[in-house]
């Protein structure tokens, strides 16, 4: 089966050719991809099933996944050190349709997740400016994209800045929270919380996921960063964003009651921000969301791009996508069509009323192709001659784990919960599944592969 591929741009073609990403880039791009303004709707959600303490090990346990993982992507990377990264995984191991089958959904979500995003920072920039929304959210993702599509080595380097001042600046947050809640004799009454049942926290783990979602997108950059920078950048990502996501979890359920969050509030930032009843406190939230979304919709236009550029150049989507550009590594056209498709989600998300059921949709789709990846890593060519028969139980139980969790979220949203967003969820599901199931039946057949044939299976990128 061969792998998914982009066009190169040749040799020495732009500058970022000659040297490769450095961990300090791939770990921000990991995080930065991850990290994302929804993320505190998810945190708020995850909080509001289970409580308290519950929500940061709900956090913990989802964390510990992903660092699983990582070390599995890892091993996929080195064996398929391709731009399409996770889709090429299971196309060598799974076959080209079923990998399209359970990719392409999670990319078609994460997309849409994008659209979240954006109406969640025209929202925030409205209250704080008075701007409408939709100058706002276009604004940030025109503008975003204009800055992606300048380079890839400024893009990773703008993104690891805005990075690091996100994650400490949130977390320096949460701690003062955590704080203040001891100061005032409140902090046990807030954390130590009735223990939930065992299926809502085994459902905000699921969710949980959608925390971590994209940090293992930089494998899409295998062929421009070294075998031992892009190992160390998956796990390292995955703990840093387990850490942090664990320290917001702390700080929401410490806020003060005035402070919290209600039931059913779209956008905890704001309504903490606004119940401060200080300004100063609403634009260090609108800066910090800000920085938040750019590293979000970035990091998925310089790994998402070079994707689309990779399923153009098998026919599933039209071949003037695949063009690279030569000078900024980038492919110019897919990210083109990338910030329409985004910009379409955005108008769906808000006047559909979908920004929960974005993030609750988006976890299932990540969870089961993170099982397929994992199952993958225990198979040919992937599975080392000499690796442990414990080993690969352990890898296959990953597997069966992270599948799941995929199926307790949906039980839980649409049966135990019955959440009144179950329709709106299994609408999102559906359709990306469906849409998914169009393109693998359109799908031009490949012809058996012969010798001689540069696009076999032991092709890089």
């Amino acid at each position: 089966m061969s792998v998914m591929k982009v066009p190169s741009p040749g040799p020495g073609a732009g500058t970022g050719t000659k040297r490769p990403l450095g961990l300090g880039l791939l770990l921000a791009t990991g995080c930065g991809t991850a990290v994302a303004s929804i993320c505190a709707v998810g945190l708020l959600a995850i909080e509001q099933l289970v409580g308290g303490i519950w929500s940061a090990l709900a956090v913990l346990c989802g964390g510990a996944l992903c660092f699983a993982l990582a070390r599995s992507f890892a091993r996929l990377a080195v064996v398929v050190p391709s731009s399409a990264g996770i889709l090429a995984y299971l196309s060598r191991g799974l076959g080209r349709r079923r990998a399209l089958l359970l990719a392409l959904p999670y990319f078609f979500l994460s997309l849409f997740l994008v659209g979240a995003e954006a109406t969640v920072t025209g929202i925030l920039l409205s209250r704080l400016t008075a701007l409408p929304w939709e100058l706002g959210s276009f604004g940030f993702l025109i503008a975003t994209w204009a800055l992606c599509r300048a380079g890839l080595q400024l893009g990773l380097r703008a993104q690891a800045l805005a990075t690091w001042s996100l994650l400490l600046g949130l977390a320096a947050l949460s701690l003062l929270a955590v704080v203040q809640a001891a100061q005032a004799g409140a902090l046990s009454a807030r954390i130590w919380v009735a223990a939930p049942s065992l299926p809502h926290f085994v459902a905000a783990v699921g969710q949980a996921l959608f925390l971590f979602m994209g940090f293992e997108l930089i494998t899409c950059q295998a062929d421009l960063a070294q075998t031992t920078a892009l190992r160390r950048a998956l796990c390292g990502s995955s703990l840093i964003l387990t850490a942090f996501y664990a320290i917001i979890s702390l700080g929401l359920c410490c806020l003060p009651a005035a402070a919290r969050p209600a039931e059913g509030v779209a956008i905890p930032q704001l309504a903490m921000a606004q119940a401060s009843g200080s300004w100063l406190a609403l634009l260090i939230v609108v800066v910090l969301s800000l920085m938040a979304s750019y590293t979000s919709f970035n990091g998925a236009l310089l790994t998402l791009g070079r994707l689309t550029a990779a399923l153009a150049s098998q026919g599933l989507l039209p071949r003037s996508l695949a063009k690279l550009d030569g000078a900024s590594l980038l492919p110019q056209r897919a990210l083109l069509a990338l910030l329409g498709f985004c910009m379409a989600a955005t108008a769906a998300v808000r006047w559909g009323g979908m920004l929960l059921p974005a993030i609750v949709a988006a976890a299932p789709a990540a969870a089961l192709a993170y099982a397929a990846a994992a199952w993958t890593r225990e198979k040919p060519p992937f599975c080392e001659p000499d690796r442990s028969p414990q080993r690969r139980m352990f890898g296959r139980m990953l597997a069966l784990l992270l599948a799941a969790l995929a199926v307790a979220v949906v039980i839980d949203i649409c049966v135990i919960s019955a959440l009144p967003i179950r329709g709106a969820v299994l609408a999102l599901l559906g359709s990306a599944y469906a849409l998914t199931l169009l393109m693998v039946m359109a799908a031009p057949q490949r012809r058996p592969h012969r010798k001689g044939d540069r696009s076999g299976p032991g092709q890089k990128d």
